[in-house]
């Protein structure tokens, strides 16, 4: 009688757990769908931004937000979409250019030194002595450009919550207040944007448990 109790007890245990993981899997579902959503929106949204700079192909907009002391990349547009493709999504909050535009506030430079010049050792040592940043992650970066401007935004508290990096593969394709005029009237779907989280995704941790 009690294998036939506990055989009962374990077939409901594994038909509640059979339920509860349908759900979850409908939630996750779900969730991915939002987040999918939301991060397109926000990128057509960037590729509007794109259009009101007159970028072209050269030219790329990217959005870090700042997550657990690293700069996260939750949206990037540009006219060549092999420039507005994901590469490196994260980096130290301390490096280079997006490093010193979110400790100041803003960052312009242009005129970078042209890419093959001494195997790419002035443009690397330009960069670096602006701020440090390891050898190998400039190797490693997709697009190597001339012209940047880093702009931070602050979220609904007033406090920094994300950067702006414009940057173009021209040695001098745009100037800092041209941006900023045009930054003036958009700022605010930015921060909703960026309020909301946007573009993080949903990732599984060692103990099973979804989250975002």
């Amino acid at each position: 009688t009690f294998a036939v109790i506990n055989g009962q007890e374990i077939e409901k245990l594994e038909k509640d757990n059979d339920e509860k993981s349908s759900k979850i899997n409908d939630l996750e579902s779900k969730l991915n769908e939002v987040v999918n959503e939301t991060n397109e929106l926000f990128n057509s949204y960037l590729r509007l931004l794109l259009k009101n700079l007159n970028f072209t192909h050269t030219e790329r907009i990217s959005v870090y937000k700042v997550y657990e002391n690293k700069f996260k990349l939750i949206g990037r547009a540009s006219v060549d979409p092999i420039l507005s493709s994901a590469g490196r999504t994260e980096y130290p909050i301390g490096d280079g250019f997006i490093g010193k535009g979110w400790r100041e506030g803003e960052f312009f430079i242009n005129n970078l030194p042209d890419l093959t010049a001494s195997n790419g050792n002035t443009y690397y040592n330009a960069i670096n002595r602006i701020n440090n940043i390891p050898r190998e992650v400039v190797n490693s970066l997709r697009m190597k450009s001339r012209n940047f401007f880093i702009y931070r935004i602050n979220g609904y508290d007033g406090n920094p919550k994300a950067v702006l990096v414009f940057e173009s593969l021209q040695p001098s394709c745009f100037e800092k207040d041209f941006i900023v005029e045009k930054l003036n009237g958009v700022k605010q779907p930015l921060v909703m944007f960026i309020e909301k989280n946007n573009g993080i995704v949903l990732t599984e941790n060692i103990l099973g448990v979804w989250q975002i």
